[in-house]
């Protein structure tokens, strides 16, 4: 008979296991006290477009009364951009919390808003749900919302401001090369879609698949 892994935290299902999981999964075990919870997240990307590009991640999580309650940094790898890492940084803090929660997230990027503010309101069959950039990470985020019952409510904050708060999760981010990686388990309970892997199962796509095809054959006409 198969065995099915049955995990305690959200943490230590979307993400490999590793001391940076387990420093998650201890918040996680702090945070099952409480049902309501604010954080500041950002995600920052240095020498894109480079082979020397890095991507990392930071997040502060605070009281009522923006006391800060704890602090978390880690590397991100692959598919560099400031949209994933934003993205990663605000799923790594949302799988430390219980269920039945209400979650405010207080971040720089529209982007990230918008775009869950209009998956949110797509049909569940609809033929758009992989036509979009990093969907393996919408996909569990927005399948571990409606699993949890979790209140998610998006903050705009503006970046580069005089906000301590967002300035600390910014400088966290930045900070990552002393950090730890964090890596995420693109075959978790909560995407159960299929994947495209690239070069022998080195890469998993997150890109709509179309478009990587079309990139991969473009790239590959003007090497010759």
């Amino acid at each position: 008979m198969p065995s099915i892994p049955i995990s305690n935290t959200i943490s230590s299902a979307i993400f490999e296991t590793s001391e940076t999981t387990n420093k998650l999964n201890q918040i996680s075990s702090n945070n099952l006290l409480y049902n309501s919870f604010n954080f500041y997240t950002d995600g920052s990307v240095i020498g894109i477009g480079t082979n020397n590009c890095t991507m990392g991640i930071g997040w502060v999580q605070v009281d009522l009364f923006d006391q800060i309650i704890y602090k978390f940094a880690a590397k991100v790898h692959l598919w560099p951009s400031s949209y994933k890492a934003e993205l990663f940084s605000i799923l790594s803090a949302i799988s430390t919390t219980p269920r039945n929660s209400t979650i405010n997230i207080y971040t720089d990027s529209q982007s990230i808003i918008s775009k869950f503010n209009q998956l949110t309101q797509l049909p569940l069959n609809s033929n758009k749900l992989f036509k979009f950039n990093f969907w393996p990470l919408w996909h569990t985020l927005l399948n571990i919302i409606k699993s949890y019952k979790l209140n998610i409510i998006f903050h705009k904050v503006q970046a580069h401001s005089d906000n301590t708060l967002n300035n600390l999760a910014d400088s966290l981010a930045k900070q990552y090369t002393n950090e730890l990686s964090l890596h995420f388990n693109y075959t978790n309970i909560y995407n159960p879609y299929h994947l495209l892997f690239f070069e022998t199962e080195k890469f998993s796509v997150k890109l709509p698949t179309r478009y990587f095809v079309k990139s991969i054959c473009k790239a590959y006409n003007l090497a010759l």
